[in-house]
């Protein structure tokens, strides 16, 4: 079984090169590479990002707790043994992140995954597309994480896969964090529950991410870009931007927004850039 999102493209021997290579080494899931192509000022930007999954082929899941903290968590790319297909169901009751908790209990219960290193895959973004909109379904992302949480700790993987899950965690919050403080305030009520599910999420399961090695990491690489982080926000912070998204007007609005992005990227470099890494304790 394998999965293609209605916007998306993929190359003729999509299926056939992922199959054959299930066959060949006897993969329960098989995934293969994918490129990401946006629109940006009528240009098409395609973006590749380094393999660093690829690395291993042919492996389960617990032998290499560490990439679950860069593994790819859509359901498209992948192709799925039937009988594993029909042991693992998507969540009815779960708008957002159902792919999330889906992939990550097919990776836990797979024995046997294959790496397909060709990009068979073509990913589009979508402006104002159903990814980039903020809606009562977003309630659910929280409920899919409480659902790894639990698949995790009724399959003993919980202590495994801690510090994984972690980053896991934060990477899925950080990237629907982005969408809460547009120059608008719209969908006020949902956005402010969303910013307080996530936040008591994190202070009940993971009160200690920011010594996340994998988060620590990727603040010292941050350093050097300027792009905003917005799981560094705690709910305070957010709260705040989004209240100021009310009340002031868009072109000013956005004004503010930038200058607290600034204001992030010097704050992380002096944390993460000047001060350096000696002497810095894991």
């Amino acid at each position: 079984m394998a999965f293609v999102d209605s916007d998306d493209e993929v190359e003729t021997d999509y299926c056939k090169a992922m199959y054959e290579k299930a066959v060949r080494d006897n993969n329960d899931v098989v995934m293969c590479r994918l490129d990401h192509i946006k629109y940006s000022g009528g240009q098409v930007k395609r973006i590749t990002y380094p393999a660093t999954f690829w690395e291993e082929d042919n492996f389960r899941f617990a032998e290499h707790p560490e990439l679950m903290a860069r593994m790819s968590t859509m359901a498209c790319n992948k192709l799925v043994r039937r009988d594993l297909f029909f042991r693992v169901l998507f969540s009815e009751d779960i708008s957002y992140a159902e792919d999330h908790l889906y992939v990550v209990q097919l990776f836990c219960l797979a024995e046997n995954i294959g790496t397909e290193k060709r990009i068979l895959y073509h990913y589009y973004h979508i402006h104002n597309g159903m990814t980039s909109r903020f809606g009562p379904g977003r309630l659910t992302r929280t409920l899919a994480m409480e659902r790894i949480r639990q698949f995790m700790g009724e399959h003993g993987l919980a202590d495994l896969f801690h510090r994984e899950l972690e980053v896991l965690y934060l990477r899925f919050f950080e990237n629907y964090n982005i969408l809460l403080m547009p120059p608008d305030g719209t969908a006020w009520d949902i956005r402010l529950r969303f910013v307080r599910q996530t936040q008591a999420f994190l202070r009940k399961y993971c009160p200690d991410w920011r010594r996340n090695p994998y988060y620590r990491q990727a603040m010292r690489k941050r350093a050097k870009q300027f792009r905003p982080a917005y799981y560094n926000y705690g709910e305070g912070h957010m709260l705040l931007l989004m209240h100021l998204s009310r009340i002031l007007p868009k072109t000013l609005y956005r004004q503010v927004l930038r200058a607290d992005h600034a204001l992030a990227f010097v704050c992380r470099w002096v944390r993460w850039g000047t001060i350096g890494t000696a002497g810095r304790k894991e």
